[in-house]
């Protein structure tokens, strides 16, 4: 198989059949940055019209005022919408960083539902403020859905360490501090005021998503089945408890872009706990998390936790 060349195609292909959700929404908004490119080339290069370019852009960016209510979809369509080339780059960027990290705590089926409701609340809450602020006419970009995934890991993991070039370690709870500063100054000083205001909405979503899930309410689920439905899998879609995600020590610093670890559980054959036990026992762990929340555990349950997660 590795002997075998592959084209780009069969490469991209393959990415969005078995590659991570961070991948695959990755090439989602290269795909949108290059097609815009070429209606641009066509429409505004050789045809010398540029109306017609901003017409078939205005379907796919979300405006405000009357706008919306003749064009609803803009709603999802906006996130995946970049013009300029290092909006796009600074965005998939991050996006790839903590879309790896997100994965590493997280089930990566997780990444997708997230990025969704935090662009739609980014969307909404542009919106909202439209008429009440000085902001532009169009909100593109998916700032808003990789913020919701940024503050989604940072609530679950606050102290968990990235390394950032020239900086070195810092936890992700300064990151997020960092960030929310930048766009109040940016709301302060009437610079990209609707893009910011999105901003805060799409972390305030990925807020609200972990806090949910420590307290038993997978916000992913619903829409995970809906789009197994839309797959047309047709099977039915067993109810999984949502996963709880431990904190990690700190110290235990990672790079900025890191790899998500696929990891097996393992059971020793000379240990004590038999399998049947250990299933047991995790069963009446997830219990307890699902009814009285992560913090009820005791420290034993949450050292046996992070000793099976490390396995």
């Amino acid at each position: 198989m590795y002997g075998k060349n592959s084209s780009i195609i069969e490469d991209i292909r393959n990415q969005f059949r078995n590659g991570s959700m961070t991948n695959r929404l990755i090439l989602a908004n290269l795909f949108v940055f290059v097609g815009l490119i070429l209606l641009k080339i066509i429409f505004q290069g050789f045809m010398q019209n540029q109306a017609l370019y901003e017409t078939i852009k205005s379907f796919m960016v979300l405006s405000s005022g009357m706008n919306f209510l003749f064009k609803p979809w803009t709603l999802f369509t906006y996130m995946f919408v970049h013009e300029g080339f290092i909006h796009l780059l600074f965005n998939l960027v991050v996006l790839y960083w903590f879309g790896s990290i997100f994965s590493i705590f997280l089930n990566d089926k997780k990444l997708l539902p997230i990025y969704l409701y935090g662009g739609v609340a980014g969307g909404l809450t542009y919106l909202l403020f439209a008429n009440l602020l000085p902001m532009g006419g169009m909100l593109l970009g998916a700032s808003a859905g990789i913020m919701a995934i940024v503050f989604a890991v940072t609530t679950l993991n606050p102290d968990y360490v990235v390394r950032l070039m020239f900086i070195g370690d810092v936890r992700l709870k300064y990151i997020a501090l960092a960030l929310i500063v930048f766009d109040l100054a940016g709301i302060a000083f009437m610079n990209n005021t609707g893009g910011h205001l999105a901003h805060l909405g799409g972390g305030l979503m990925g807020f609200i998503f972990t806090k949910q899930l420590q307290n038993g309410n997978d916000l992913a689920a619903p829409l995970n089945r809906f789009f197994d439905r839309l797959s047309g899998s047709g099977k039915p879609i067993k109810k999984s408890r949502p996963q709880v995600v431990y904190r990690r020590n700190p110290s235990q610093a990672s790079t900025a872009s890191p790899a998500p670890r696929r990891t097996r559980t393992r059971v020793n054959p000379n240990s004590s706990v038999k399998t049947g036990d250990q299933q047991s026992k995790i069963d009446e762990i997830l219990d307890k998390i699902s009814t009285s929340g992560y913090d009820s555990l005791s420290k034993e349950e949450k050292e046996f936790l992070f000793r099976l997660g490390d396995d």
